[in-house]
């Protein structure tokens, strides 16, 4: 062997004898392996999950790599990664409506769940069956969900829990005001009852001659308070569309005019005929919705509260007025099979991760309750992730409102507001949006928003081609 050749050879054994110093030092170590994960910039939820579950995978070799963005360069990069079959994102992160559109890009968990040696069928069930329907697809589980959310009512304690306020209620109406469970939870029984409630609380408590006390404070601006319409259209049956994308209450579908018309009467009648909300809700989504109520200027109010909780239920309000007692609007259901609308977000495997093991003990790591635990503790998380175990516990240690439990099993319909997901959702919504704010308003009627709203979605999906 010529000197090159023996200097070459020494230069390789030289050189695995390093590498195996450096596996073998202090005894046998993995290599550690990075995954890609995209959160939410500044989400409490994202914020507060992925660094407890990145320390216990950290102990496994695996490095979890926060990638956080904003929510719409969140989607476009995602999107854009899943069309073009790259790896960049080892898991996909979306919330409701960009979950479905996501589907060809993902790899569903069935066979990685059974691989870890857990029973497909038991592991599924520690989700709420609502919640289950959102994040499989044809009977497979693709997404792991982190945060649902449902919109959820509040209400002053010290007013419900009165019995000065409970007699007169009961003198005024002839039945008993209603009473908050052991979580702090209230049930209506109709709309007639939760009515009869708004209306005994809305008044004058200075006698000065202006409302300074209303009875349900709601949002009717624009986005969240089109979601107060979109949650009673749900829970009345119906939907935008139907399989054909028609207007579901549009020339094509008379037969379910008069539930929307209804729907709308009721809505604008909180403002205008009964006066249980206040004008001001015109200008209001749930940030001032929230606002009204924490400054003792409403009885009730109804939004996406849950985002209130780790600040209502303690603190100058919990201290003035009692912790917010709780209740869900099922009581507007048509049916026991409605649902109204879920927020969920979730991870899911690209199917082009170059590290999928490690990417599904992420995925794993995200649905173990005692985890998802120390993250409600660490980050006071007002919102759970769809886990039965983990949502009574919430409620029970005080994280999640009393009513959440309820609220969450009587959820689930796809948000936004179709089986289907339709690219014109959006465009749709817009035309809900306008017209729900001129109805509130009073500048238009119940039936021209009927009519103005089935029409328009009639033509946006006619000059889509879908008929």
């Amino acid at each position: 062997m010529n000197l090159r050749k023996r200097t070459g050879f020494t230069l390789v054994v030289v050189l695995l004898l390093v590498a195996s110093v450096s596996v073998w030092a202090g005894g046998a170590k993995e290599k550690q392996v990075s995954i890609a994960v995209p959160t939410v910039l500044g989400w409490v939820t994202t914020d507060g999950v992925i660094p407890i579950v990145a320390d216990a995978l950290a102990k496994e070799g695996i490095k979890v790599v926060a990638v956080p963005s904003e929510n719409v360069a969140l989607r476009d990069k995602q999107m854009l990664e899943g069309r073009q079959g790259t790896s960049a994102y080892d898991v996909f992160l979306a919330w409701e409506a960009l979950m479905p559109l996501m589907k060809d890009f993902l790899e569903p968990l069935d066979s990685h769940v059974q691989a870890a040696g857990l029973d497909v069928g038991a592991f599924k069930k520690q989700f709420y069956s609502a919640v289950q329907d959102q994040i499989s697809y044809d009977g497979e589980m693709y997404w792991v969900p982190i945060h649902v959310n449902s919109q959820l009512g509040y209400a002053r304690a010290d007013l419900f829990h009165s019995a000065a306020e409970q007699a007169a209620f009961k003198a005024k109406y002839g039945y008993d005001l209603p009473r908050a469970d052991a979580n702090g939870s209230l049930t209506f029984k109709d709309r007639n009852e939760f009515l009869d409630v708004a209306m005994f609380f809305t008044r004058d408590t200075n006698g000065n001659g202006t409302v300074d006390l209303w009875g349900y404070d709601q949002p009717a601006k624009w986005d969240h308070g089109n979601c107060v319409f979109e949650e009673q259209m749900l829970r009345a049956g119906l939907e935008y569309f139907d399989a054909q994308g028609h207007s579901l209450w549009g020339p094509t579908h008379p037969e379910n005019q008069q539930a929307i018309q209804d729907i709308a009467t009721w809505d604008q009648n909180t403002i205008q005929k009964w006066k249980v909300t206040s004008p001001g809700a015109l200008g209001m989504e749930m940030t001032e919705v929230n606002q009204l109520f924490t400054e003792g200027k409403a009885a009730m109010s109804f939004t996406w509260n849950v985002d209130f909780w780790g600040t209502n239920s303690k603190g100058a309000f919990a201290d003035k007025y009692g912790k917010p007692l709780s209740w869900s609007i099922d009581f507007v259901n048509k049916s026991p099979s409605d649902k109204g609308i879920m927020s969920i977000w979730g991870y899911a495997l690209n199917k082009n991760s170059k590290n999928k093991d490690a990417a599904v003990k992420f995925l794993m790591a995200l649905s173990d309750a005692n985890l998802r635990k120390q993250a409600h503790e660490t980050a006071n998380l007002p919102c759970p992730n769809g886990m039965v175990e983990v949502t009574e516990w919430a409620v029970q240690q005080g994280y999640a409102p009393g009513a959440f439990v309820n609220a969450v099993q009587t959820v689930g319909s796809f948000w936004p507001i179709s089986n289907k997901a339709w690219p014109e959702t959006e465009q749709v919504r817009d035309v809900a949006r306008k017209a729900h704010e001129e109805l509130m308003s009073g500048k238009i009627t119940p039936a021209e928003f009927v009519k103005t709203t089935g029409t328009q979605i009639e033509a946006i999906m006619k000059n889509a081609n879908y008929f």
